[in-house]
C-alpha cells in the first residue's frame, strides 16, 4: 500500500516537473520573430523564404530523398524479361502502399528543388522539370492507390523522362556535352541500378 502511494507520488512529480521545463503551448510561449528583412509569403503563415533550413546540399537531397524514392517507385514495377518473364509489381496490399507512400514522397519532394539556393540557373526550364516530377509521382501515387498496373508503369516512366531530361540538361556526360554547371556526384557513392523501365 505504502509503495503504491510512493509510486504515484513519484509519477506526480515527474509529471509536474516535466510540465516545469517545457512550454505550456499557451500565451507564455513567446513565438520567435522572422529573420530580420524579411516578410512572410502569401501562404506561409508566419514562414518567410529565409527561414527555409535546406541542410542538404542538391546532391545528398538527390541521393537521399529524391533518388531514394523514386527507386522505392521504380523497383516495383516492370518486368524482368529472361528465360522467364518476372512480374515486379507488389502483390499485396502492403506493397502498393509502400509504392504510394514513395511516389507521394517524391512529388512533395520536387517543391524541394525550387528552394532558395537549390536551382542551378535562372532558367525556367529547372521549374518545369520539377512540376513535371511532381505531375508524374502524384499520377503514379494515384495509380498505386488504385492498383492499376499499367499506369502506375506509365507514370512511374513518366517519372524517370522527368528525371531523365532534367540531368541531360544539368548532369556532364548524360547523352551529351557536359552541362556548363555539373551537378558533382557524391563521393563514394555509386548510381543504383537502372529502373526496371
Amino acid at each position: 500500500m505504502k509503495l503504491s502511494k510512493i509510486a504515484c507520488a513519484l509519477v506526480a512529480a515527474i509529471t509536474l516537473g516535466l510540465a516545469a521545463c517545457g512550454g505550456d503551448g499557451g500565451e507564455n510561449d513567446a513565438a520567435s520573430a522572422p529573420p530580420a528583412g524579411s516578410t512572410p509569403g502569401e501562404g506561409m503563415g508566419g514562414a518567410t523564404l529565409a527561414d527555409f533550413r535546406t541542410s542538404l546540399n542538391l546532391q545528398e537531397l538527390m541521393a537521399h530523398v529524391i533518388d531514394y524514392n523514386a527507386f522505392e517507385v521504380w523497383h516495383r514495377q516492370g518486368w524482368i524479361i529472361g528465360d522467364d518473364v518476372v512480374e515486379l509489381f507488389p502483390t499485396d496490399d502492403d506493397g502498393w502502399i509502400a509504392a504510394e507512400n514513395a511516389a507521394r514522397t517524391v512529388a512533395e519532394a520536387s517543391n524541394l528543388l525550387l528552394l532558395p539556393g537549390r536551382p542551378l540557373d535562372d532558367d525556367r526550364a529547372w521549374v518545369d522539370f520539377a512540376h513535371q516530377l511532381h505531375d508524374a509521382a502524384m499520377l503514379a501515387g494515384d495509380m498505386a492507390e488504385k492498383k492499376d498496373k499499367d499506369a502506375f508503369f506509365n507514370a512511374g516512366t513518366d517519372m524517370y523522362r522527368a528525371c531523365r531530361g532534367c540531368h541531360q540538361r544539368y548532369i556532364a556526360n548524360v547523352d551529351g556535352p557536359p552541362a556548363a554547371d555539373p551537378m558533382k556526384p557524391l563521393e563514394g557513392r555509386q548510381a543504383p541500378p537502372p529502373p526496371n523501365q
